[in-house]
């Protein structure tokens, strides 16, 4: 069973998607039995990087609430989230460069440097145009103290890095993961295949600095006085717009969710097992209840949002997770309900206050590292044919380009476009692809191909294989 950072064996992941769901607890206390012995799988064990015990659980807690406030002009910057995303869909996984299968923890409790390190890679193709997979593998290597499989606090993430002063690719000698099927046990970690000496850093981004911002989102965070937090609903309306702003500036948003008991990460094993990508999770009946000792917090990456259905149960974050891909969630990805209880917490008995479920950061980093060379764009239409003179190209956004160059020629090789457009010209800042309209018309009858390049300031990408089109008159009937 999945719970937080933990991750099942292929056997029992396969094992629990051929359970259905109308059988799934007579069976599940069989199974409990039988794999475990007994039906507590979740006994405490000295934190051994699986769940949190009250003291941990108010070290995180202690941590986000030291956190500076996200920076940004609230009334100003609350009434443009407003205006500009209503009935919209906005992601930022073209932004990252992975392989959803290969995005998988494993046994190795380590989702506070997946969440953080989706965050950051994000934040390095936006601000310096590298687009580029980073090692995971590096942090689990040379951490020192609890071992990175042992869990940790998304703050881990920050110290480590600060201290490095440098990001590792993936692609790096030992720099991909191999940590899958560590595991921790009190605290303590078998070595890992790759030592830190192993890991090349001969290829590396520079960091200067990196810290975390808290979004406000919770009733205590936006203050007792504050306009429209009064009730729930008003309260979600902040918490969303908040989240959006995040968003629409490109920062992915660390998400840490945190769950008080097993009940509650089962039903969540059931739905990341069974539902698809666009299904979104919405369970707030944990909401109000004490942390046990079988409680476990989660951290992911919020990469996107889709609001286009006018009905606020349809709306949804979409959320990258760290548990790998399958058939019905291709890209790794879950999706959890705009809808949610913001203000949801859990009591923690030791320390006598309420823990918030839900954390949402930003992660803002400085780095001089120079950009990346574009990737080659790829076209996707027009294609064979176009019915209007003014016809729209599209193609699949390439996210560290800062520039497109765009050619048209006619079949006697007559260049008749020739234009630079930016991101925001074709609308894909935010999107996967970009489409755009130039002014110029073409003439009916005749046969046009066309070519793309992506710019920054690396250089320009190779130019794209041509597509060509025939220009058609619809003349109706």
């Amino acid at each position: 069973m999945k719970s937080g950072c933990i991750n099942l064996s292929d056997k029992k992941r396969v094992l629990l998607k051929f359970i259905s769901i109308s059988f799934f607890w007579a069976f599940f206390i069989i199974f409990k039995i039988m794999i475990f012995g007994d039906l507590n799988i979740y006994a405490a064990d000295n934190h051994t990087g699986k769940h949190y015990n009250d003291h941990q659980l108010k070290q995180l807690h202690d941590e986000f609430k030291k956190m500076p406030a996200y920076n940004y002009t609230y009334d100003k910057l609350q009434q443009k989230t407003r205006q500009s995303v209503s009935g919209n869909k906005v992601s930022l996984l073209h932004y990252l460069q992975y392989t959803p299968s290969e995005r998988d923890e494993g046994d190795c409790g380590n989702c506070f440097v997946w969440g953080p390190t989706a965050v950051a890679e994000v934040a390095l193709n936006v601000q310096n145009q590298i687009k580029d997979r980073l090692s995971i593998q590096y942090i689990n290597s040379c951490k020192t103290g609890v071992c990175a499989c042992c869990g940790g606090y998304p703050g881990d993430f920050v110290i480590f890095y600060n201290a490095a002063g440098k990001f590792i690719p993936w692609s790096a000698t030992n720099g991909s993961y191999v940590d899958s099927t560590r595991q921790c046990d009190n605290n303590m970690c078998p070595s890992s295949s790759a030592s830190c000496s192993s890991i090349s850093t001969d290829t590396s981004y520079s960091l200067i600095d990196m810290y975390y911002t808290a979004i406000p989102t919770t009733q205590d965070a936006l203050g007792a006085n504050s306009n429209l937090a009064q009730n729930t609903y008003g309260l979600r309306s902040i918490a969303i717009e908040n989240i959006k702003n995040a968003l629409l500036q490109k920062k992915a948003v660390l998400f840490l969710y945190c769950f008080p008991d097993s009940s509650v990460w089962e039903k969540f094993d059931i739905f990341w097992l069974n539902d698809n990508e666009t299904v979104a999770w919405n369970n707030d009946e944990h909401c109000g209840k004490l942390w046990t000792p079988t409680g476990d917090c989660h951290v992911t990456a919020i990469t996107g949002f889709n609001d286009e259905d006018g009905k606020p149960e349809n709306q949804y974050w979409t959320v990258l997770n760290s548990w790998g891909s399958s058939t019905i969630r291709p890209n790794g990805l879950f999706s959890i309900s705009m809808n949610m209880n913001y203000n949801c917490s859990h009591y923690n008995s030791t320390y006598g206050y309420w823990n918030d479920a839900y954390k949402f950061y930003t992660l803002e980093l400085l780095s001089d590292s120079p950009p990346t060379l574009p990737a080659q764009p790829v076209l996707i239409s027009p294609v064979d044919y176009a019915y209007s003179k003014t016809p729209t190209y599209k193609w699949d956004s390439v996210s560290n380009a800062t520039n497109y160059y765009l050619y048209v020629v006619d079949s006697a090789n007559n260049i008749v476009i020739n234009e630079v457009i930016t991101p925001s010209d074709a609308g894909c800042e935010l999107n996967a692809s970009c489409e755009y309209t130039p002014s110029t018309s073409l003439a009916y009858w005749t046969r046009y191909a066309w070519y793309l390049a992506a710019y920054n300031n690396a250089g320009l990408s190779n130019w794209s294989s041509g597509l060509s089109f025939y220009l058609v008159q619809n003349t109706g009937g």
